[in-house]
């Protein structure tokens, strides 16, 4: 398993236990974002993104690496939690 499972294998947990009671449950996804230089066109950066998708809307966020936080980062739980606020 790679860390995208096994990030995706717990944001699926805290799905279903804090969204199962609502009628249209948020998705999340993660994914992979890679960035290329402007000249030359190769990777220099790879980032980890969270994408929600709940009543019609859709965005990501970069939950790694995150080089604004001073004290480390939230959980993975609050993260989303700010994320589905966000779409109500």
């Amino acid at each position: 398993m790679d860390i995208f499972e096994c990030v995706q294998t717990q944001v699926d947990k805290i799905v279903n236990e804090k969204y199962k009671d609502n009628e249209e449950p948020p998705i999340f996804t993660v994914s992979l974002l890679y960035e290329k230089e402007e000249t030359g066109g190769k990777d220099v950066d790879h980032k980890i993104i969270l994408t929600i998708q709940h009543c019609g809307l859709a965005f990501s966020k970069v939950i790694f690496p995150q080089t604004k936080h001073r004290f480390g980062y939230e959980s993975l739980e609050e993260e989303m939690k700010y994320m589905y606020n966000k779409t109500m």
